[in-house]
């Protein structure tokens, strides 16, 4: 008399769970995905320009435009590049993410020999990936990972083009970071680092009125890669 009775147990479980939405053959998420609202520049007085210059490298600016909290420890955040100048895409070769901390460590932008086009101007335009983020000490808080950015330009069949560049340096990486600058607040990172209330929590202590700050003047782009 018990194995009918624990059949029809577990296939009405099964009808309740999935009329409720969950999948039948997996646990319910615990995790809803969450924005959040306050995205903060973490050393906004730094001078990000500076390594730039060093380097004969066209300066860029990085946004941090959106957060949101995915599960445990780990944020889906999109980022937003821009050059102080228009490059046209035929000068590009290679343009990824690299050194990330998160599910992937490299994140392909554009790129022929791997059949990668997802950006149409390699000096403006935006990115979203996952990173797990780093909590503070004592602090609720948690802070972007450091990652670069690689550019390579004027390599393969881009190189036919070589004698209309006039950029400077044609392959370089930028990082992000707040934690290598000399006392005159020179920057050997390129971008800031960024941090956010922990899950996303807009009450965990205290909300913050800054929001996200680039290394010029912020402005808000909306499309995932624009030309001028």
């Amino acid at each position: 008399m018990q194995r009918p009775f624990l059949l029809a147990y577990l296939v009405l479980s099964l009808l309740f769970n999935s009329a409720l939405g969950f999948p039948t053959a997996l646990v319910p998420r615990c995790f809803e995905e969450t924005s959040c609202n306050s995205i903060v520049n973490g050393c906004p007085n730094l001078d990000f320009n500076w390594h730039m210059n060093q380097q004969n490298i066209m300066q860029y600016t990085l946004d941090v435009t959106s957060v949101s909290w995915v599960q445990y420890n780990t944020y889906q955040i999109t980022i937003h590049v821009k050059g102080k100048e228009n490059i046209d895409l035929k000068y590009l070769s290679s343009l990824k993410i690299i050194g990330l901390t998160g599910p992937k460590d490299t994140v392909q932008l554009y790129g022929c020999n791997e059949n990668t086009y997802l950006i149409d101007n390699p000096t403006d335009f935006t990115a979203t990936f996952e990173v797990y983020a780093t909590q503070d000490v004592n602090s609720c808080q948690v802070w972007m990972p450091n990652f670069q950015i690689q550019f390579k330009y004027l390599q393969g069949r881009a190189a036919q083009y070589a004698s209309s560049w006039k950029w400077g340096t044609t392959s370089f990486d930028l990082s992000t970071g707040c934690n290598n600058y000399d006392s005159q607040g020179h920057s050997q990172t390129d971008f800031p680092g960024f941090y956010w209330n922990i899950y996303c929590d807009n009450n965990c202590g205290g909300t913050k009125s800054s929001t996200t700050t680039s290394t010029s003047t912020s402005e808000s782009f909306t499309t995932t890669s624009s030309t001028s």
